[in-house]
């Protein structure tokens, strides 16, 4: 298995790539928190590229140690971006997948999920150019027959996103190709097709069909606390910043008497962030940092000296970066 610092190189090139990763001094983007700041990554443009997922499959795994592989229970994807990474890697381990669902928790199935997936696959559906779902299940049964199909996936929120770069699609939306919805169909929740539809088919995209429902019922089950105490837990999140949101989410858990071994695609390693996580006994584990990407963006030759310099500049003063240039925060 490849060395973690081999898997940040390849991550953060395809973020790269794929122009999933840059700043804007000019207009900085706002953040969870408030703030507003220079630096972006859209992880989620990895979705869109069947290697960049094999990539960070394995990127993920080999953030598990060996002996842990066999105490963990769960893979938690902490909503919403956690939800994708989550998928794989719970897919690349086989393991079943925790997500919450308006402030309840549900277990998937995601080993025998995953077998019906396969047994999903249609020639039409392989013969389509991107898979897309909603928001959960429509990422976990979505992106699992992008994986079986080795195609393209998006997922669609039910609005553009009041934060970060405010994108209602997430993942690489290339026009005219065909997309396949998939909708998942249970009992305890509530899809939004009609307003999936209309963003794919307003980005330039076919739908055909329009939506594929999957009925899932045997592959979850609502949790009660009581289900949830004494699990070991990998926690995943997209992106971690100031780690405010992430850290919410694992004390959650914890608070139900579980271990959580929190992991993320990318950490940007801000001071408060791991004086955060270290306070609650917690170390988290990310594929890529923002030195590994600032790097390899370095060596792709598309950094200006001047601009590496105001992003250090940014990263050693985040917290108060945005008031002190003209870029005030937004009180919560």
């Amino acid at each position: 298995m490849q060395k973690t610092s081999t898997f940040a190189s390849i991550i953060a090139k395809f973020l790269i790539s794929l122009g999933a990763f840059g700043y804007n001094f000019l207009k900085p983007k706002l953040w969870a928190s408030g703030t507003r700041n220079p630096p972006y990554v859209n992880n989620r443009a990895l979705q869109s590229s069947v290697e960049a997922r094999k990539s960070l499959r394995k990127a993920l795994a080999s953030l598990i140690k060996k002996d842990e592989l066999f105490i963990i229970d769960w893979v938690y994807g902490i909503p919403t971006a956690g939800i994708a990474p989550a998928v794989l890697l719970a897919m690349e381990i086989n393991k079943p997948l925790l997500l919450k669902i308006k402030d309840e928790y549900y277990l998937v199935d995601i080993p025998n999920l995953k077998a019906f997936i396969k047994g999903s696959i249609t020639r039409l559906m392989q013969d389509t150019d991107v898979f897309a779902g909603t928001v959960p299940m429509g990422i976990v049964c979505g992106l699992m027959m992008a994986e079986e199909a080795e195609k393209p996936f998006l997922f669609v929120r039910k609005e553009k996103k009041d934060h970060g770069l405010g994108l209602q699609i997430e993942g690489i939306v290339e026009i005219g190709k065909t997309v396949v919805l998939i909708d998942p169909a249970y009992a305890g929740m509530s899809p939004y097709t009609e307003e999936a539809e209309k963003a794919l088919m307003e980005a330039g995209l076919d739908l055909n069909p329009k939506s594929w429902t999957l009925f899932i019922d045997n592959f979850i089950k609502r949790l009660t606390e009581k289900d949830i105490g004494g699990k070991t837990i990998v926690g995943l999140e997209d992106l971690v910043s100031t780690g405010e949101s992430s850290l919410k989410e694992f004390l959650a858990l914890i608070g139900y008497g579980t271990a959580i071994i929190p992991v993320s695609i990318f950490d940007y390693e801000l001071k408060s962030s791991k004086n955060s996580f270290t306070a609650k006994g917690l170390y988290l584990r990310s594929v890529l940092n923002f030195k590994q990407i600032i790097a390899e963006f370095r060596h792709s030759g598309n950094l200006p000296f001047d601009d590496e310099k105001k992003l250090w500049d940014w990263y050693d003063n985040q917290p108060n970066w945005g008031d002190e240039n003209g870029f005030p925060s937004v009180k919560g």
